[in-house]
């Protein structure tokens, strides 16, 4: 087990690293990650859905989840998320802020490519397009007619939203309530 000035001096020469990478292979490398965490997810995705239970379906999808982080790591591939911590090889003068930001920003593009190329993908199969979707607007019908109606003793929280995360809605058991709606 490392220590962790050990620890920070391994970080710190990955940050060196990862900087110097040549550009092409940076970008491949970050499509790959990003193809995987995509992955993972739609797997993480469809073992959720293949149970009733709610907690069991997280469940499952926190133990399918880490696979694609399982194959970042063994592909040596680039993640986004993984590189925020080159900023201690800056801190450190060890890169400049040059270096820093063409491999964030490559990075997070390479990434964003590849969990685009998986979603067009799955929706090819799935014989849908992957950039259609519906935009949803919270919209609230409360007018504050002052018509809501008690159906308990409540003490806590005055307000309506928090009052109705209670069992049966709370004391604030408003009969137009909140909804979203679908807007195109």
């Amino acid at each position: 087990m490392l220590t962790p000035p050990e620890i920070a001096r391994s970080l710190l020469a990955a940050g060196e690293s990862k900087a110097r990478l040549p550009f092409g292979k940076m970008l491949l490398l970050a499509i790959l990650a990003g193809a995987y965490i995509a992955l993972a997810g739609v797997g993480a995705t469809a073992a959720a859905v293949t149970v009733e239970s709610g907690s069991l379906a997280k469940l499952l999808s926190a133990c399918v989840f880490p696979a694609g982080l399982s194959m970042v790591i063994l592909a040596g591939s680039e993640l986004f998320t993984g590189n925020c911590l080159m900023v201690m090889a800056l801190l450190e003068r060890r890169i400049t802020p040059a270096q820093l930001l063409r491999n964030w920003l490559t990075v997070y593009l390479g990434n964003a490519m590849g969990g685009a190329a998986v979603a067009a993908k799955i929706g090819e199969i799935m014989g849908v397009d992957a950039g259609d979707s519906v935009k949803k607007l919270a919209q609230v019908h409360c007018t504050g007619c002052g018509q809501n109606y008690k159906k308990y003793e409540y003490v806590g929280l005055h307000d309506c939203v928090a009052a109705s995360l209670l069992p049966g809605g709370g004391e604030l058991g408003c009969a137009a309530g909140c909804a979203l709606q679908m807007v195109q």
